[in-house]
Order: structure tokens, then C-alpha cells, then sequence
């Protein structure tokens, strides 16, 4: 079989509240639907960054239940090794954690949706993104518990954690990880790059036309060949903290959105990204 479950491992019980911020209500409800004594599937939907994936394998930990986590595309090869999860015959039950769930292409989440059926000590719990790209039958077999992001304030409390860190710093992370404490714990561990990927977007904005364009070759090619996602996660934070958005920003915005949106399997290019720009 493939070697892409692995048992999960993640924190101890006693982070499990002080890691997590916000979400309090979500997650009590799906505590209590998990641990109930029969095996139960359930989607985690949200934003990238709130803490699904990782609530679940905490959680899991907590109360002795036995956990693996599937960290790949749910491509037909991830269905075989869940199958061959199906197939044991096992006391008791396992809870499986597919990340990504919702990135999978329709021919494989065909193909999970048999063992969903057919698991009878399984407990599925699927990470997605973007919960309405799994299929209709995936998503009726699995009631979804929704993670939104948390309030500024919330997430300025949390990001204070971060004691070593002045509070300039800390309201950099608070605005740019935008109601995400995943997204904050990641932009802290590479604030210095990202303050001056700030400077450059806020020169790259102040340019039109072809001159922006230049400009994007010139400075920031490099950066979306590092980070794509975080790149345009970043565009379109600045442009909604804009305090003049005008008409052109709001098309800018949601154009960036659907690039943000794409599949990562699909090909994000560069010229993808220009064209946002040459056209708006």
C-alpha cells in the first residue's frame, strides 16, 4: 500500500484549549457528535487556516481514540489504503482524517464514497476548504460543522502568544492572517520576508498598466514562484483594507478570489496572475 497514512500524533490534551481561538460553539457540537459510541462521519468546512484538521487530531488524542490521518490528494491510490483500512476487521473503532477531501478529482470521491458506506468501525472526518466541491452523496452521508474565521480582536489576543514580538509586529500578523490562527502561527515564522513583500505589493499597486506589470517581473516573480497562495492572499487583504476601493479594486478582488480558488492540481501560472491585471 502506499505510505500515506500515517497515526496521528499531534498535541497533548492539555493544549488542546489553549491552542485553539475562537470557534467555541462549532467545536463543543462536533465533540459531542464524534465521541458518541457509535462510529460517525463528519466534514469540517472553512477556510484554510482555522484549525480543522488540526481540532480533530487533538481532539482524537484527548479521548484515546485511535486516529490516522491521510495527508495526500484523495487520489484512487489514498482510496485503496482506506479500503484496506475498511477491510480489517478491528474491536472498537478508528477515526480517519482526510485533509484536503474537497481537492479531490470526482473520479476518486466516487470511489470513496463505496468505502463510506461500507466502514463499519470507521469514523470519517473530512477537511474541507471548500465543502461544496465534494459530491452531493459525500456531503449528505456527513453533516458539516463550519469553522469561520475569528474576529480581529479575538485573533490579536492570540497572536500576543507570540511574546517576543513588539506589537507592530503582532499587528502586521493580526491583519494579514485575516481571522486565521493557522495563517498567524505561519506568517510569524516568516515575518521579516513578508514585512518586505508588503513594501513591494504597496509600490506594485501604486503602478498602472504595463508599468505594473514591469513591475511584478521586476520584484514580485519571485515571491509567487515561492508562495502563490500566499501572494494572492496577501493582494487581496490589502486591496480590502484599502481605505478608497474603488470599482476597479472590487473587480481586482474578486477576480484574485477565484484565482484563490482554484484547484491546486490546476495549473497556476504566472501569465493566470498578469491577466488579473492586464484586464482590470
Amino acid at each position: 500500500m502506499p505510505n500515506i497514512a500515517k497515526e496521528s500524533t499531534h498535541m497533548n490534551s492539555s493544549l488542546l484549549e489553549s491552542f485553539f481561538v475562537g470557534n467555541e460553539s462549532t467545536r463543543t457540537k462536533a465533540e459531542e457528535y464524534l465521541f458518541d459510541s457509535s462510529p460517525r462521519n463528519m466534514i469540517l468546512g472553512g477556510l484554510k487556516g482555522l484549525g480543522k484538521r488540526t481540532w480533530a487530531e487533538a481532539y482524537c488524542k484527548e479521548k484515546n481514540l485511535p486516529c490516522i490521518l491521510i495527508q495526500t490528494t484523495l487520489s484512487i491510490d489514498a482510496i485503496r489504503t482506506v479500503s484496506y483500512l475498511a477491510s480489517l476487521r478491528q474491536k472498537g473503532r478508528i477515526v480517519v482524517i482526510l485533509d484536503d477531501a474537497d481537492t479531490a478529482e470526482e473520479a476518486a470521491q466516487h470511489a470513496f464514497l463505496k468505502t463510506l458506506e461500507e466502514a463499519p468501525y470507521l469514523s470519517f472526518v473530512l477537511v474541507a476548504h471548500n465543502p461544496d466541491a465534494l459530491l452531493p452523496t459525500i456531503r449528505s452521508r456527513a453533516p458539516l460543522f463550519y469553522f469561520s474565521p475569528v474576529s480581529e480582536d479575538l485573533l490579536r489576543l492570540f497572536v500576543q502568544r507570540f511574546d517576543i514580538m513588539s506589537s507592530a509586529d503582532q499587528d502586521f500578523i493580526a491583519i494579514y492572517s485575516a481571522g486565521r490562527p493557522g495563517v498567524a502561527t505561519r506568517i510569524a515564522e516568516s515575518l521579516e520576508s513578508l514585512r518586505k513583500w508588503e513594501v513591494d505589493l504597496r509600490h506594485f499597486f501604486e503602478h498602472k498598466d504595463a508599468a505594473r506589470i514591469q513591475f511584478f517581473y521586476s520584484y514580485l516573480l519571485p515571491y509567487f514562484q515561492e508562495d502563490p497562495e500566499r501572494l494572492v492572499d496577501m493582494c487581496i487583504i490589502m486591496l480590502q483594507r484599502s481605505a478608497a476601493t474603488h470599482s476597479a479594486d472590487q473587480v481586482l478582488i474578486r477576480r484574485l478570489l477565484a484565482f484563490a480558488a482554484l484547484p491546486r492540481s490546476s495549473d497556476r501560472s504566472v501569465l493566470q496572475f498578469v491577466d488579473i491585471f492586464c484586464v482590470a
